[in-house]
């Protein structure tokens, strides 16, 4: 007899239905997912993860998913040793990106009370969509911050990255100054704000469901790094210190949403 943790490192999922087969028979059925509370799931974890109580012999593993977001379901079976000394590492280094985005949302916060600049203000909101959706798609918001309102980790990820773009895209066009390199280009960022915030507020009244707030943000998270990053290019030519750090920002932003977009 041995004991293994099964874990689905995507913390998006729903609901999944764990059925552990030995000699076709049934000896274990274990509930996993977001829309469970804390104190419900298996194993207090940032991840879907179960232990399983394995019997000499073979075993079979039977799943059941069913989720709103992208049915992403990677799969692995570690001892216990092993998955404590992973999550160690995935916490260590989420701990560290989490207290830099803080510090900076400090900082923009404390500017835009003392300068009243919109523009901190908007670096501001970016931060919080972009904060939100981080904690709940790697699974630290819900088992830490809301364990008990499940009903955040199902349907707040796209709201923020909906509420970054909104924040986002006039954030750019401000700081670029883009309307002095391309009217067509500050209009689409305009444009881009404007839908976001609509998507935002359609979401929240209800008009919209989360697929389609999903694929919202999934092409205006898109769009707006293609509009921004030849702005920033054209004065980064010209010598400009600021777009060269916004640029080389973008571009890493740009291909993290392109990775993001092409798992979804």
């Amino acid at each position: 007899p041995t004991r293994r943790i099964l874990e689905i490192d995507y913390p998006p999922l729903n609901r999944v239905d764990l059925y552990l087969l030995h000699d076709g028979q049934v000896v274990s059925h274990q509930v996993l997912g977001n829309q469970l509370r804390g104190s419900e799931r298996p194993l207090a974890s940032r991840t879907h993860a179960a232990p399983l109580t394995l019997a000499a012999g073979e075993h079979e593993v039977l799943l059941r998913v069913q989720t709103l977001s992208s049915t992403v379901v990677p799969i692995t079976l570690r001892t216990d040793a092993s998955f404590t000394g992973y999550e160690a590492r995935v916490q260590l280094v989420q701990g560290l990106l989490f207290g830099v985005a803080l510090c900076m949302l400090m900082y923009s916060l404390l500017h835009w009370l003392n300068l009243r600049d919109i523009v901190f203000g908007q670096y501001a909101l970016l931060l919080l969509g972009n904060m939100i959706f981080v904690l709940t798609y790697f699974g630290i918001g819900p088992q830490w911050l809301w364990p008990d309102w499940p009903l955040l980790s199902t349907h707040v990820a796209p709201l923020g990255v909906m509420l970054a773009v909104a924040a986002g895209a006039p954030f750019m066009n401000n700081t670029l100054a883009v309307h002095e390199v391309s009217l067509l280009a500050s209009r689409v960022l305009r444009a881009m704000g404007t839908l976001a915030l609509l998507g935002l507020a359609a979401n929240l009244a209800g008009l919209i469901g989360y697929r389609t707030t999903q694929t919202m943000v999934t092409v205006l998270g898109l769009v707006v790094p293609l509009v921004v990053v030849p702005v920033a290019t054209v004065r980064a030519r010209r010598g400009e210190r600021v777009a060269l750090v916004i640029l080389a920002g973008w571009l890493v932003y740009f291909l993290g949403a392109l990775g993001m977009a092409g798992l979804l």
